[in-house]
C-alpha cells in the first residue's frame, strides 16, 4: 500500500471540532499514536501538527491527530471527554 491520509474523521457529534486527522503508513502491522497537540486547552488546531504526523507515518506509524472543544466557551471535563472519546 501507499500512506494515506484520512481527514475530517468524526469521532463524536456534540460540535464539529470533534474530528480526527488519521495519518496512516504504507503496509500493515502498524502502531498507531494518538497524538493531541498543546495549547493549555484554551487555543491551537489539530492541523498545526502536521509535520510531526507526516514524520511519524514516514517512520511507519499511524498518527490520529486529534481536535477537541476548547475552553472558552466549553468547560472542563469537555476537553478530555473528547480525547477519550477519539
Amino acid at each position: 500500500g501507499v500512506p494515506t491520509v484520512l481527514e475530517d474523521v468524526s469521532y463524536a457529534v456534540a460540535d464539529p471540532v470533534q474530528q480526527l486527522d488519521f495519518y496512516l503508513p504504507a503496509g500493515t502491522g502498524f502502531t498507531t499514536v494518538l497524538y493531541v497537540y498543546g495549547s493549555g486547552w484554551h487555543g491551537g488546531n489539530r492541523r498545526s501538527c502536521v509535520p510531526i504526523a507526516k514524520k511519524l507515518q514516514s517512520l511507519g506509524f499511524a498518527c490520529a491527530l486529534v481536535g477537541h472543544r476548547l475552553s472558552p466557551p466549553h468547560r472542563w471535563p469537555a476537553m478530555i471527554e473528547d480525547v477519550a472519546a477519539a
